[in-house]
């Protein structure tokens, strides 16, 4: 096992400078930054499954929904339809995704549509 991580400690700070360079372009307004006029949570990294972003998620609807409208926007991994679409009770794991599928009959009553 140290030996693994001894092969791969050369990538592991290629990658941190990497990010140390986009982090420093962002900071500098070399790469542009978007603002927003409400407060924006956003979890998740893209690349990997199983970190526990659906969880986490759910942990987030119930702590804020009591005191605030709260709205989930995701991606629908594998999902069999485009585009920006409302989970409403005709919504489907394959229209919406099974994560919004499950998150949305879990926290409805919670969720505020967001019409875009």
């Amino acid at each position: 096992m140290k030996l693994f991580r001894l092969l791969l400690l050369p990538f592991s700070l290629l990658y941190a400078f990497i990010i140390f360079l986009r982090n420093l372009c962002y900071d500098a307004g070399i790469l542009p930054s978007t603002r927003f006029d409400i407060p924006i949570i956003s979890v998740g990294n893209l690349a990997f499954g199983g970190t526990g972003k659906t969880p986490h998620i759910e942990y987030l609807i119930r702590l804020l929904s009591p005191d605030t409208k709260t709205a989930v926007l995701s991606r629908g991994y594998r999902r069999k339809t485009t585009g920006y679409l409302f989970a409403d009770n005709m919504a489907t794991a394959a229209s919406i995704g099974d994560e919004p599928f499950q998150i949305y009959n879990k926290h409805n009553s919670n969720i505020t549509p967001i019409h875009i």
